[in-house]
């Protein structure tokens, strides 16, 4: 009995801790929110949440890689890691090539894992292509993918919450808030209503991490917080200054095309093999 109760335990220490918990990645782009407002912010606590965010890891400058601060081509960059041609975008967006995209990808790779995407259009600006034409091939291979339109704040937190806690690990999820973008748009970077609007922003994802800790994923999920293009200091001029926020520290400054690679290293994914070649490097260890 003894020798039979030393095998179990010797087989039950050795199975892989993947089995019981698995990994997790949320993905939160704050569109046009400057870094110059999210440091300011950072400096005075003003948005702790997205301070917890960074206490686990770090907040880094980057730019865009070489290409204009257009929603399009910023978003083909979060969300496959290659970069739009600049004539696609007359033609209203080519779509990302079919199994290019990070959801894609990923699914493939992991097959038990969840992808989620809430992906809202820019509000207030009719004149940006639409993204349902960018994820063509992408809608019908991801799990959860609430259909892409204009969200409000408030929409937005309530649809990614309630996703949120239907999930367990491993999860993929995708979130991206529409609300500073128009706020700059409308009025300037720097103002008053753009720092409260952040600030908005912030209250949501502290929502987000209050689901991950009731379910006690909180420690076991990575988020990564980025935006897909900047504005101008105390100006309503789109910049391609950028940044990324994450829970794991990162190396060195890069480009936003460095964001994809990261998330497959976390996920442990030799993603130097895939084909097309992606552009950039992971930016933790």
């Amino acid at each position: 009995m003894r020798v039979l109760l030393s095998l179990v335990l010797l087989l039950f220490t050795a199975l892989p801790l993947q089995a019981s918990y698995g990994k997790n990645v949320l993905y939160l782009s704050i569109d046009g929110l400057s870094r110059d407002t999210l440091s300011t912010l950072l400096n005075k606590a003003a948005v702790p949440h997205i301070g917890a965010i960074v206490s686990r890891g770090n907040f880094r400058n980057m730019d865009l890689p070489g290409i204009r601060p257009n929603t399009l081509q910023s978003y083909h960059v979060l969300l496959s890691g290659g970069i739009m041609s600049d004539t696609s975008l007359k033609v209203e967006g080519e779509p990302i090539e079919d199994g290019v995209s990070v959801f894609e990808r990923l699914e493939n790779q992991i097959p038990n894992l969840t992808t989620v995407a809430i992906i809202s259009e820019p509000l207030n600006e009719s004149s940006v292509p639409s993204l349902n034409s960018l994820l063509r091939h992408t809608k019908g291979s991801v799990d959860i993918f609430n259909p892409i339109r204009r969200r409000t704040l408030r929409q937005v937190s309530r649809e990614s919450v309630r996703a949120l806690k239907r999930l367990d690990s491993p999860f993929f999820m995708f979130v991206n808030f529409t609300n500073v973008d128009a706020i700059g748009r409308r009025y300037r970077e720097g103002s008053q209503r753009y720092s409260s609007e952040v600030k908005r922003v912030d209250w949501v994802i502290g929502q987000l991490i209050g689901v991950l800790k009731t379910k006690g994923l909180w420690q076991n999920t990575e988020i990564i917080l980025t935006t897909q293009y900047g504005y101008r200091k105390n100006s309503q001029i789109l910049s391609p200054k950028v940044w990324v926020a994450s829970t794991q520290k990162s190396r060195f400054k890069g480009t936003s095309l460095d964001i994809v690679p990261t998330i497959y290293k976390i996920f442990e994914l030799n993603y130097k093999g895939f084909s097309p070649e992606l552009l950039g490097s992971e930016l933790i260890y």
